[in-house]
């Protein structure tokens, strides 16, 4: 009767740790995509070349995808997105998508635009 039971807990006990580790991989996935927004969007708000966003961008997140947009309304969109596979249940379900967007005040426009509302 004992190892009727454990052969049911056991099992159950591993897909509950391991959905524990997928969440927390994907948060940990989260803070990582929050920092290389943060870092990123520092970097093209100053005027710095897209590749040296992407670079610094890349150095937090290897593997993410980095989408920069300056809009006509003087601000710079900018989305890092990164794909997970969860660990063991991750053959049974889809990737995980993390990504973060952050919009920016564009600085390098801002001179620019004071001197001529004077």
């Amino acid at each position: 009767m004992v190892t009727a039971e454990l052969a049911l807990a056991v099992p159950a006990l591993l897909l509950v740790l391991s959905i524990c580790v997928g969440v927390v991989l994907v948060v940990a996935a989260r803070v990582r995509c929050i920092d290389a927004a943060a870092v990123a969007a520092r970097l093209a708000a100053r005027g710095e070349a897209s590749e040296t966003v992407l670079a610094q961008a890349r150095a937090v997140v290897p593997h993410a995808m980095v989408t920069i947009r300056h809009a006509p309304s003087g601000f710079i969109d900018l989305t890092v997105r990164e794909r997970l596979q969860l660990p063991i249940v991750g053959a049974l379900l889809p990737g995980v998508t993390v990504a973060e967007h952050i919009a920016v005040p564009d600085e390098a426009m801002q001179p620019a635009a004071e001197g001529r509302a004077q």
